[in-house]
């Protein structure tokens, strides 16, 4: 008989995530969780005495309420009854988390009904989910002129605040000039072309047909002399 070697198990990635949220959260001495932590456990474990440590709010005593301010567009006009939606993107520094809301200084009325956030403050993925902190969005990977992936909408980041330009100057990086924020729709030219006479009739006739309508307007009787 030959030997049969065996199989080893497939790696259960599921697994694997479910068993290092638990040790993010289960607050093993010593590890850097670098994360936020749901705000209502927050409450209940500072109730109960836990401190915070150093590590979780170290960038939060550099930082403080530190955000950087970025005006992105969403272009939808590829689908059905779809336009142009302006929103603003804040990134806190304190803990590298994103958050989107509707700009509330957009003048044109496009009928949508109106929403509070698209994306609450938590950390974006670049391509829809993340294992690490590796694989979500940077302050360094946001830039004017940039597409960023918000769960499958391709938003293009167009304008920024002072205090973000100066951030970025700071630490060496130049922004680009702020793009337009209003983006002009291209109405398609429709140009009139005359058929060839077909025969049928005289030729004024089947101008007549392509210039205007085919049942003319009845004639508007002058009531002015009536009096």
């Amino acid at each position: 008989m030959h030997d049969v070697q065996p199989i080893p198990l497939p790696r259960d990635h599921f697994a694997e995530m479910n068993r290092a949220k638990m040790i993010r959260e289960s607050g093993v001495p010593g590890l850097d969780r670098k994360r936020k932590m749901n705000d209502l456990k927050v409450v209940m474990e500072s109730q109960l005495g836990k401190q915070s440590s150093m590590t979780d709010r170290g960038m939060f005593l550099e930082h403080g309420t530190d955000a950087l301010c970025f005006h992105v567009t969403w272009d939808d006009r590829s689908r059905l009854y779809g336009n142009i939606q302006y929103f603003r993107l804040i990134y806190h520094l304190a803990d590298d988390t994103i958050e989107i809301a509707r700009a509330s200084n957009t003048t044109t009325r496009d009928g949508t009904v109106t929403f509070p956030k698209l994306l609450k403050r938590s950390k974006l993925p670049k391509s829809g989910q993340a294992f690490d902190d590796s694989d979500c969005y940077s302050w360094k990977d946001l830039a004017i002129g940039q597409i960023i992936n918000v769960f499958g909408r391709m938003m293009l980041i167009v304008k920024c605040d002072r205090f973000t330009r100066d951030h970025y100057e700071s630490n060496g990086i130049h922004l680009r000039e702020d793009m337009p924020l209003e983006v002009e729709d291209k109405k398609a030219e429709i140009k009139r072309v005359v058929p060839p006479y077909n025969g049928f009739g005289s030729e004024e006739d089947s101008l007549r047909s392509c210039t205007g309508s085919i049942n003319p307007p009845p004639l508007k009787k002058d009531m002015s002399s009536n009096k």
